[in-house]
């Protein structure tokens, strides 16, 4: 299955993460999109709906990003980042935020920063690394106002790493691109290609980027015609793999700890 979005100035700014306060008349959330606060159009809602969001009072999102890339002198860059997000809800009231007390991601510190909603910050003193095809992955708090102190452990597959694409490639829009990528994730991917956003003109309206979904297959085709309709220039390739595991928390609830690996290379995109 393959679900493709030509992505517009308007849909980019959904992609990256507009979201939707609850309020107390809000119904309670039924999935983990709304578990998360995505807002109903957000683009991966119609795909983390497909995890069972029964007993579920929490997402942890993990996440492991290699970059290939030109800095802003046009030189290459190289580099990985690590990050970890947390959404804890009430487990009598969904729609309210809960309290966990010191909740840590291996060797990095959560940090809250609203109701229920918890970050790692690259500036605190503690750091932080996602782990990949080896190695374990600690999840745990102590005990706080709502919840009693847990821990477990998850491990995730390979992560993704585009095989079809090094940085500098141009990407014709005359004919089919396929982009192809290796990663032992066993669930969806998501695959991007978006303008740099120092070349987005403000006064163009027509599409700036593309969004594919689809199983984890290994590759998926950007067509001709979804190329053509796209301005010439600098673009971002990237690709997304998402890996759910669940986990049980005392008195039965669980959460889903989401493991997010991407690749994403510069690319040029041309006639």
């Amino acid at each position: 299955m393959v679900k493709s979005i030509i992505l517009s100035i308007s849909l980019i700014l959904i992609a990256t993460g507009c979201q939707d306060g609850s309020s107390p008349l809000d119904p309670q959330p039924n999935s983990l999109g709304q578990l998360m606060n995505l807002s109903s159009s957000h683009p991966i809602q119609p795909f983390l709906d497909r995890y069972s969001a029964a007993d579920v009072v929490g997402v942890v999102d993990l996440s492991k990003i290699q970059y290939s890339i030109y800095n802003g002198s046009s030189q290459p860059v190289d580099a990985t980042s690590f990050g970890a997000a947390a959404t804890i809800r009430n487990a009598s009231n969904l729609n309210e935020g809960a309290s966990m007390e010191n909740l840590w991601v291996n060797t990095g510190l959560l940090v809250p920063f609203d109701a229920g909603q918890y970050r790692w910050e690259a500036a605190q003193p503690s750091s932080l690394t996602v782990n990949f095809g080896s190695g374990w992955n600690l999840v745990k708090a102590d005990t706080g106002p709502d919840y009693p102190a847990f821990r477990d452990s998850v491990q995730f597959g390979s992560a993704i790493l585009l095989t079809s694409t090094t940085r500098g490639t141009t990407i014709s829009k005359a004919t089919n691109y396929v982009v192809a990528w290796s990663g032992s994730g066993t669930d969806f991917v998501s695959v991007s290609l978006l303008r740099v956003a120092t070349e987005v003109d403000p006064t163009y309206r027509g599409p700036q980027g593309i969004l594919k979904y689809t199983d984890n297959t290994g590759t998926v085709t950007l067509s001709a015609s979804e190329l053509s309709a796209l301005p010439n220039g600098q673009y971002r390739l990237s690709v997304t793999q998402y890996e759910p595991k669940y986990v049980m928390m005392p008195g039965g609830k669980k959460l889903v700890i989401i493991g997010r690996s991407v690749h994403e290379v510069a690319v040029t995109v041309s006639n």
